[in-house]
């Protein structure tokens, strides 16, 4: 890890408000979110994963959860018959 206050090139591209946390229901926000200028930044690796770390944004707990909504949108949006599980979403407001 560089010391604070190294300043390097940025190379990776970090979207300040992720992508996936867009609202299903509004048409077109996934993309207003990846493409607009102002909700990304650039940075070096390093701070790139340390960026990461902080949000917790990689963690296997958080992706595990990312992937469970997206699997409950997909059948919400796809399958008439899918009734969500309360238990499932742990009292959670997905």
């Amino acid at each position: 890890m560089l010391p604070d206050g190294y300043v390097t090139p940025g190379v990776d591209c970090h979207h300040k408000i992720p992508v996936e946390s867009a609202n299903p229901d509004i048409p077109g926000e996934m993309e207003r979110l990846a493409y607009d200028v102002n909700n990304i930044e650039l940075l070096c690796i390093p701070c790139h994963i340390k960026t990461h770390q902080e949000l917790r944004s990689h963690y296997a707990e958080t992706v595990k959860e990312r992937k469970e909504l997206k699997r409950r949108r997909f059948l919400e949006e796809n399958d008439p018959n899918y009734k969500p599980n309360k238990e499932q979403d742990n009292g959670k407001n997905v």
